[in-house]
């Protein structure tokens, strides 16, 4: 928790927007992100240019700045590694598993992150 401590005053530094933290699947893998775009629709928009069968599962959203979306997003991306997913790239993983096991693990470490920030946030599940 001193690490926690340590950064909280940082929080409030920075450009403060809208910030959104995201778990989708495809038939390929799943995938995490984080945007500050005002519609999630805009952002799956752009990534079904890439991947067409992706699948929204939730997002967080919550106020914050980039690095802090950033950091939560790479809070995501750790915690993942450490469940066994393996990385492929910068923001996606082999698919493994059930979408549902993927997504309660994102889910447990994004709330874990924020509320020990103690910032508040909203869940949105799809």
């Amino acid at each position: 928790m001193l690490y926690i401590n340590m950064i909280k005053d940082s929080i409030k530094q920075g450009k403060q927007e809208v910030s959104k933290i995201y778990c989708c699947g495809s038939s390929k893998g799943f995938k995490i992100g984080q945007t500050a775009q005002k519609y999630m629709c805009q952002r799956l928009q752009t990534i079904r240019q890439y991947e067409r069968d992706v699948e929204l599962y939730a997002y967080v959203e919550f106020t914050g700045s980039k690095a802090l979306r950033e950091f939560v997003e790479s809070s995501v991306r750790l915690y993942m590694q450490g469940k066994g997913y393996q990385l492929q790239g910068n923001d996606h993983f082999i698919r493994k598993g059930k979408a549902n096991t993927f997504k309660r693990h994102y889910m447990d470490i994004v709330t874990s992150t924020l509320n020990a920030l103690e910032i508040d946030y909203k869940v949105i599940n799809k």
